[in-house]
C-alpha cells in the first residue's frame, strides 16, 4: 500500500495542489490512500502500516518536523519519502536532492533534540534564537491574515528598524562563552535555514555534531551587508570579530532578555534559553 500524507497549509495554503502534482508525477504507483496531515491520527496510522508499504510526505520543513517527532515516539517499519512541498525546503536543500523524492528514514534516526521551557523535542534543521525567531513570529502573524510571506523582506525590516539586540551566555560541551549585542544565535543540524540561507556551510549531519552560529556586536547596516554573503555561504572565516561558528555535541544559549525562538520554523515567543544535544 502507498500512503500520501500532505499538508494543505504548506506553501502559503497551496499544499493540496502540490499533493495533486506529486500524485501526477508519481504515476507509477497505485493503491494510494491520502491523508490530510492536519487531521492525521498518527498512532492509528502507524498501526496500519506494514513493512512493504511506502509513505510519501508532501510538505515543507514544518510538516517534516512534526512528522519526524511522531516517528521518533512511534517508529513505522516502512520506506518514508519526502516530496518538496513547502516555501523554504531547507531540509531538502541540505540533502542536495536531485530527484523529486528523497528517502528520509536514516535522517530521522539520527536527529538532535532541543529543550525549551522544560519540553524536549527533535528537530531536523535548526533552532533559531533572536532575529530569526522574530522573523518567524512576524511570518506567523501574516499567515493568520492569509498574507503572502517574504522572509527576506521581513528580515530586512527587523534588522534595520525593529529588532533589539541582547546579551547571551553560551555553554558548548561545558565551555562557557559570553557575547554582547547578539543578533542571533541559531544551532544548526543542517547548513540552511530561513528559506535558503547557507548560514552554516561546513555543518554536516553525518558528523554527529551541531554548529552554533553567533552574530554579535555589529551595527545594523554592516550586519545587513554581511547577510549578502550568508545567502551564498561565503561568510565563513570572515567577520571574525562579530561572527563565531562553533561545533559541539551539547549547546546551551541563554539570553538576558526574552526573545522569540523558532524550531524548524515553529515559533515560541518570550524565550530566555534553549539547550540542544546530539
Amino acid at each position: 500500500m502507498n500512503y500520501i500524507i500532505y499538508n494543505p497549509l504548506s506553501f502559503n495554503g497551496k499544499g493540496e495542489k502540490i499533493k495533486d502534482k506529486a500524485i501526477a508525477e508519481l504515476n507509477n504507483i497505485d493503491d494510494v490512500i491520502e491523508y490530510n496531515f492536519t487531521e492525521l491520527n498518527y498512532d492509528e496510522f502507524a498501526d496500519k502500516v506494514k513493512p512493504n508499504d511506502n509513505v510519501f510526505l508532501v510538505g515543507g520543513d514544518g510538516t517534516i518536523h512534526f512528522f519526524a517527532n511522531y516517528y521518533k515516539k512511534k517508529p513505522i517499519d516502512c520506506s518514508i519519502f519526502v516530496y518538496e512541498g513547502g516555501c523554504g525546503n531547507d531540509f531538502l536543500k541540505d540533502l542536495n536532492y536531485k530527484n523529486p523524492l528523497v528517502k528520509v528514514n536514516g535522517y530521522f534516526d539520527e536527529l538532535p533534540t532541543v529543550t525549551v521551557n522544560g519540553e524536549t523535542r527533535y528537530f531536523i534543521n535548526n533552532v533559531g534564537f533572536g532575529l530569526d525567531g522574530a522573523v518567524s513570529l512576524v511570518s506567523d502573524k501574516k499567515k493568520l491574515k492569509h498574507k503572502k510571506i517574504n522572509y527576506t523582506f521581513i528580515a530586512i525590516i527587523q534588522l534595520l528598524f525593529k529588532y533589539r539586540r541582547c546579551n547571551a551566555k553560551v555553554i558548548i560541551d561545558g565551555k562557557e562563552l559570553n557575547y554582547k549585542k547578539v543578533w542571533l544565535a541559531p544551532t544548526m543540524n543542517g547548513r540552511f535555514y530561513g528559506g535558503g540561507m547557507m548560514i552554516a556551510p561546513s555543518q554536516k549531519r553525518e558528523r554527529g555534531m551541531l554548529t552554533l552560529v553567533v552574530v554579535h556586536n555589529r551595527p545594523r547596516i554592516a550586519t545587513l551587508l554581511a547577510f549578502t554573503k550568508v545567502f551564498k555561504g561565503t561568510h565563513e572565516g570572515k567577520f571574525t570579530k562579530s561572527l563565531d561558528m562553533i561545533r559541539g555535541h551539547e549547546i546551551e544559549v541563554i539570553f538576558d532578555k526574552p526573545r522569540p525562538l523558532q524550531i524548524d520554523g515553529e515559533t515560541i515567543n518570550n524565550v530566555i534559553s534553549y539547550k540542544c544535544k546530539k
